[in-house]
């Protein structure tokens, strides 16, 4: 047979085509979506359109005219069932009923998956009776020839719930359109009685430029394939089973952009392939793939059935075949759910395992394939399966799971408890931690031998409360209050978190430059995730869960400060004992996501709060803001304490102030104002410098000054 694309009027007039009793019933009519995408798309294309495979064979005892389709009865079907209704819409009834032998012995296109079904076409494509009106439906129930046989006939019920939204598309449709369906609207029609022609078809079809699928390069190879094997009796079967398959993903698709359906179908073939071959496949190579990998239909199979299941538990997995991603947590649910022996937990750990995994951006994908490909061949549990791998291959298992996600396991292991594995998602899937539990409770869970404490029995009780502490902690509506809003009585916020953390240790993170973040929102889950963090965050839970008084958790961070600053050596004192001290000490102009511009470090005082995420013209000093805020006189002068008299207190590299003078300042009652502090003139730089004695107050100290300067004429 020559390869070419043919039409329904192609087909029809050279052969009968017959949807065999092994074929299923004819559904698209059930999906209005599917089915409404489908025809806009043959309407308005403007030229030839190609709709994709049509697969027939020709049974040994039938005519040499009649070919049984294998695959494409549903878009066939459709087709049909348009040209019907168009011909009518357009009296065309003499061409249709010529072109499908309406008045003949056999027509030129039978339905029977059911003898009844076959019936109720003949009866159906020989009236030729326009419909009146809308609700074709309830016309052609009303029909004398209708009988309430057809009304258990599933076909024959989708049939007329398909003419009812075909009515609805073309009903207003002005111009000729049956000429065009049934000669322009083209398929690839491939007989198997030639199993040779599968490659013959794949050539031709890449030769002609045709624009393909991937997933329709690849299926005439496999049927190739599946005939060279001895097993060309299942054709029809893996034929009905493939038209099964893109309706499946045809249903998962809700009415969205019937393209999709394409890009559900290559990802799930190009996953099938990376799962057998263990190696990166960013597209699917027909000839290539079919060669080099065991791929086959019966394999193909395998995963389908798996999919299905795990569209049941994991719908979202299944989604995912629509987007543009590496699949990791599905390509686990795939060979679990392919696996013969497993537990029945497995499918639900290893979900949960690759999905924290994914979250901390761990996995890769070639390691993670091969261990897949092991974990399905072993006759083991899941966690066990990997217990064994820590001793017989670690270096693999470390490519695919960092030492605190096998802490974890050995810890589920070791206990046997469900219970605490929903615990410890639990707080995996917290917001803040992003999938590590180091900052709850460092010592159960640091990589570090030295450090990691044993778990024990009475240890998840002592888990789920530091775990409540946490989740009180880093409430959205805490962590979400911008820095330019003024801290209140009784409102956990950054500033108060942030200030409670510095008491501890220095926990920020550089977001470029010398720009440190104290927490904001997202960027807590940014900070959970940095090693120097973890002591801190967990060192303050420690504090919080060993503090057992009947008050609040904003009082319980009160105290924590205030003991802290309680017990601070004022010798050894820097810009810290300051955001401690002071609630507005974080204090942004305006939006504020805190995040400190530091010129030196703690000891050096040019610290500046940022209104954003960089530096811009309106960021201010922390430590003039805070004399500014606490000041307490009237303000002549702005927060960047300029004065009217031409002076400005500014902050200095060192633990003191500056006074700064304009040229119409007379610098000597500056220094007659100050007589008695240790005034330092810098004539260079126009200014004086006031050491301030470590063991003083900063902030109390600038606003002695100011209120000095404030009297200067």
């Amino acid at each position: 047979m020559k390869m070419e694309a043919l039409s329904v009027r192609d087909i029809l007039s050279t052969q009968d085509i017959v949807i065999p009793e092994i074929q299923r019933e004819y559904v698209w009519g059930n999906n209005k979506q599917l089915l409404e995408q489908f025809i806009r798309d043959i309407t308005t294309a403007g030229t030839d359109i190609n709709v994709g495979f049509l697969y027939s064979y020709m049974p040994e005892q039938a005519s040499h005219s009649t070919c049984f389709l294998i695959d494409g009865q549903q878009r066939f079907t459709t087709l049909v069932l348009i040209l019907y209704y168009l011909s009518i819409k357009e009296k065309r009834q003499a061409d249709f009923n010529g072109l499908l032998k309406c008045s003949g012995t056999h027509m030129s296109f039978s339905y029977r998956v059911r003898s009844t079904t076959d019936n109720f076409l003949r009866k159906l494509f020989s009236d030729n009776t326009w419909f009146t009106g809308t609700g074709i439906e309830k016309q052609i129930k009303n029909k004398g020839w209708y009988t309430t046989i057809y009304d258990n006939d599933p076909s024959i019920q989708t049939i007329l719930k398909s003419l009812q939204i075909i009515d609805e598309k073309l009903r207003e449709n002005s111009g000729p359109l049956y000429d065009t369906i049934a000669g322009k609207v083209r398929f690839w029609y491939f007989n198997v009685k030639d199993t040779s022609q599968g490659e013959e078809l794949y050539i031709t079809m890449n030769s002609r430029g045709e624009i393909l699928q991937p997933y329709e390069n690849i299926k005439p190879l496999l049927f190739e394939k599946l005939c060279e094997s001895g097993l060309k009796s299942a054709y029809h079967a893996y034929g009905k089973q493939w038209d099964t398959w893109e309706e499946f993903f045809y249903s998962l698709n809700e009415g969205e952009d019937i393209r999709q359906v394409d890009t559900g179908m290559n990802n799930f073939l190009r996953t099938v392939i990376e799962l057998l071959s263990c190696k990166e496949h960013d597209k699917i190579k027909p000839a290539e793939d079919i060669l080099e990998v065991s791929l086959t239909l019966s394999s193909i199979s395998d995963y389908y059935q798996a999919l299905e299941k795990i569209k049941g538990q994991y719908p979202e997995q299944v989604k995912q075949l629509f987007e543009k991603g590496d699949l990791y947590v599905l390509k686990g649910l795939l060979t679990v759910y392919v696996k013969e022996n497993r537990d029945e937990r497995d499918p639900l750990r290893i979900y949960k395992t690759l999905e924290n995994g994914c979250r901390r951006k761990l996995v890769n994908n070639v390691p993670l394939l091969k261990f897949l490909r092991k974990f399905r061949n072993s006759n083991l549990p899941f966690y066990d399966f990997i217990h064994t791998q820590q001793e017989e291959a670690p270096e693999e298992l470390q490519n695919v799971f960092d030492q605190h996600e096998l802490n974890k396991i050995n810890i589920y292991r070791q206990t046997g408890d469900p219970e605490l594995e929903e615990l410890f998602w639990q707080a995996e899937a917290h917001p803040v931690t992003n999938g590590s539990l180091k900052c709850i409770w460092y010592e159960k869970f640091s990589d570090n031998d030295a450090i990691r404490q044993p778990w024990t029995t009475a240890d998840k009780n002592t888990f789920r409360k530091r775990f409540g502490l946490f989740q009180e902690l880093f409430k959205p509506e805490h962590i979400r209050i911008p820095l330019s809003t003024p801290p209140q009585q009784n409102i956990i916020d950054n500033s108060l978190i942030a200030r409670a953390l510095i008491t501890i240790d220095d926990y920020t993170i550089n977001t470029g430059g010398r720009n440190w973040c104290f927490g904001f929102s997202d960027r807590w889950k940014d900070i959970m995730n940095t090693p120097k963090s973890y002591p801190v965050v967990s060192g303050l839970i420690d504090q919080l869960s060993e503090d057992d008084s009947p008050v609040s958790l904003y009082d319980k961070l009160r105290k924590i400060i205030d003991n802290y600053l309680t017990n601070y050596d004022l010798n050894k004192k820097d810009s810290r004992y300051y955001i401690a001290k002071y609630p507005d000490s974080l204090q942004a102009m305006h939006d504020g996501h805190n995040i400190i511009f530091f010129e030196a470090g703690w000891d050096n005082y040019w610290i500046d709060v940022i209104n954003k995420d960089r530096m811009s013209s309106y960021h201010i000093n922390l430590f003039r803001y805070l004399v500014y805020k606490y000041y307490p006189l009237t303000k002549d002068f702005n927060q960047w304490l300029e004065l009217k008299n031409g002076l400005t207190l500014d902050c200095a590299e060192q633990h003191g102030w500056c006074i700064k003078y304009s040229d119409k300042v007379k610098t000597e009652f500056v220094e007659e104002q100050f007589k008695g502090y240790p005034l330092k003139p810098n004539r260079e730089e126009k200014l004086f410098f006031i050491p301030v004695d470590l063991k003083e107050d900063l902030i109390e100290a600038g606003i002695g000054i100011l209120e000095k300067m404030t009297q200067i004429p």
